[in-house]
């Protein structure tokens, strides 16, 4: 969930990236930078987010305000399912 959003992401190793949400998909593209997980929206923009792993659990906090959003980390690519 981010907020109240289910959405699902895919990352490839070349670089590509996929959100994808009850409304729809947005594709963009992913990239490190300055330690910091970057993507670039075609839809929004590029956002940038501090990341920790623990276990399967990935937390994405926002720099410029401390929010943070927990999300569950699945292997593979596969299509989403929303309940």
């Amino acid at each position: 969930m981010w907020g109240q959003t289910e959405y699902y992401s895919f990352f490839a190793a070349g670089g590509a990236t996929d959100y994808t949400t009850k409304r729809g998909t947005d594709r963009g593209r992913w990239r490190a930078a300055h330690d910091r997980y970057c993507s670039q929206w075609q839809m929004s923009g590029e956002s940038c987010y501090d990341i920790y792993r623990d276990g399967d659990r990935i937390i994405w906090v926002v720099p410029s305000s401390g929010a943070r959003y927990d999300s569950r980390l699945l292997s593979g690519q596969s299509t989403p399912v929303f309940q």
